[in-house]
C-alpha cells in the first residue's frame, strides 16, 4: 500500500516537472488565448525584403541552406519573412526550386507579399499572415520580341506562348491551395484589375491558411548595418534583426572626403527624412511580375 502511494507521487512529481516543459519546448508554433503564435529565432528564419531579383533570391538561398546545415534530419520548420513589392518571375522561380529541397520545410510568413511574392507563398508550406499583413496578385507584365511570320508557331509565338503557359501553372498552382474556395475563372477574375486582401481576408478566401501573431526571441535582437551611396553621399543605416521592424533606424550621412564644407544640421535632417520616405515607398510600391 505504502508502496503505491509513493508511486502515485513519483508520477504526479513527474507529470509536474514534465508539463512546464512541455509547453514551451517547442517549436516555434504555440498558442496565446486561442490564436497562433509563431516564434521567430536566428535558427529558424530566413528573410526576403525588398524586391524579387536575383541578388534577394540567392541571398535567401543561402541563407535556407546555412539554416540547415545540422539539421538534416530536423522536423522544425523554417520560416520565410516575406515583405517584398514583387520582381522578377524567373528569379522567383529558380528560389522556389531551391527551397523545394530544403531538408525543413519552409513555410511562409507574410507581411507584404505581392505580386511575385504572392506567387513564392502559394508554392511553399504552410502559408501564415499577420492579422494586418497584405496580400496582392496581378497580372504579368513584360515585353516579347523575336523573328514572326512564315509558318507558325514564329520565334515570338513560341516565347510568348512559354509565358503564357508558365502564368497558367502559376494560377493553377494557387487555386489548387484554395482547398476549392476558388476556381481558375474567379481567381483570373479577382486578379485582373488587382486583388488586394488583408490577413483575415486571404484566409476567408483560401489565398493564405491562417493569420498567426508573429514575435521575435532574444536570438534576433540587435541590428545590422547597411549602407548605400547617393550622389556621392554614403548613408549607412541599421536594421532590425527582428524583420517585424522595418524601418531604418539611426541614418548617419557622410560628405564626400573631397567636400571641404561641411553639411548644416538641418541638411543632414533632411536627408534623413527623405531617405526614409524613399525607403519605405521603394518596400511597398507593387513590382510587376516580369
Amino acid at each position: 500500500m505504502k508502496l503505491n502511494k509513493f508511486v502515485a507521487f513519483l508520477l504526479i512529481l513527474v507529470g509536474i516537472l514534465l508539463f512546464p516543459l512541455s509547453s514551451t519546448v517547442s517549436g516555434s508554433n504555440s498558442h496565446s488565448n486561442g490564436k497562433n503564435v509563431i516564434t521567430l529565432t536566428k535558427d529558424n528564419t530566413a528573410v526576403l525584403s525588398g524586391e524579387v531579383n536575383g541578388d534577394s533570391v540567392g541571398a535567401v538561398m543561402l541563407k535556407v541552406k546555412e539554416l540547415n546545415r545540422g539539421h538534416l534530419f530536423s522536423s522544425s520548420h523554417i520560416y520565410l519573412f516575406l515583405n517584398t513589392p514583387g520582381g522578377e518571375i524567373q528569379a522567383g522561380l529558380e528560389m522556389l526550386e531551391s527551397l523545394r529541397g530544403s531538408s525543413r520545410q519552409v513555410d511562409t510568413v507574410t507581411l507584404f507579399s505581392a505580386s511575385m511574392g504572392f506567387q513564392i507563398v502559394q508554392n511553399l508550406g504552410e502559408r501564415y499572415i499577420v492579422k494586418n499583413g497584405i496580400m496582392m496578385s496581378h497580372r504579368a507584365a513584360g515585353e516579347i520580341s523575336g523573328y514572326f511570320g512564315g509558318q507558325a508557331p514564329s520565334q515570338m509565338d513560341s516565347r510568348y506562348n512559354l509565358w503564357l503557359s508558365r502564368i497558367k501553372e502559376m494560377d493553377q498552382q494557387t487555386v489548387s491551395r484554395t482547398n476549392g474556395k476558388q476556381t481558375l475563372e474567379s481567381y483570373q477574375k479577382s486578379y485582373a484589375d488587382e486583388l488586394w486582401l488583408t490577413g483575415n481576408q486571404s484566409v476567408e478566401q483560401g489565398y493564405s491558411d491562417s493569420v498567426v501573431i508573429v514575435r521575435c526571441d532574444s536570438t534576433l535582437d540587435g541590428v545590422t548595418t547597411h549602407s548605400v551611396s547617393v550622389f556621392g553621399l554614403t548613408i549607412s543605416y541599421d536594421l532590425d534583426n527582428c524583420p517585424l521592424n522595418t524601418s531604418p533606424m539611426n541614418i548617419r550621412v557622410a560628405s564626400p572626403p573631397q567636400e571641404k564644407t561641411p553639411m548644416t544640421a538641418e541638411q543632414v535632417k533632411d536627408i534623413q527624412a527623405r531617405f526614409v520616405e524613399q525607403y519605405a515607398h521603394k518596400q511597398h510600391s507593387v513590382v510587376p511580375m516580369y
